[in-house]
C-alpha cells in the first residue's frame, strides 16, 4: 500500500519546477489572529528569502485544503496542478515567480 507521504511525493515531483526554488512546507496561523493578515505577512517574509537568493526561482508549496486555494492565490502563487490522496482527498500545487507579490 502506498502512503499519503509517497503519493504526496509523486504528484509534487509531477509539477515541482524544475529550475531552483524554495519550498514552503506548513504554513499555519493560530486562529486568534486568522484574518489579520499575520499568514499574508509569514508569506512575504519566507517568499523575500527566495527573493533574496540568487539562485532561487521562486517559491513552490502544496495545499490539501480548497479553503487555502484562494488566499494562496491572493499571495501570488498561480496553481500548476493538482492529484488525488487516499479517500479521493485533493492536493493542490502552487507556485510564486520571484517579484510577484500579494496583496497589500
Amino acid at each position: 500500500m502506498v502512503s499519503r507521504f509517497e503519493k504526496s511525493q509523486t504528484i509534487s515531483e509531477k509539477y515541482e519546477p524544475s529550475e531552483p526554488h524554495f519550498y514552503l512546507g506548513v504554513l499555519g496561523v493560530h486562529p486568534s489572529i486568522q484574518g489579520k493578515r499575520a499568514g499574508l505577512a509569514l508569506i512575504e517574509a519566507y517568499c523575500d528569502l527566495s527573493e533574496r537568493d540568487p539562485v532561487s526561482a521562486g517559491t513552490f508549496l502544496e495545499t490539501a485544503e480548497r479553503k487555502n486555494l484562494g488566499f494562496y492565490q491572493r499571495c501570488g502563487f498561480r496553481l500548476l496542478g493538482q492529484g488525488e490522496l487516499e479517500f479521493k482527498k485533493p492536493l493542490w500545487c502552487l507556485y510564486r515567480s520571484k517579484s510577484v507579490r500579494g496583496v497589500s
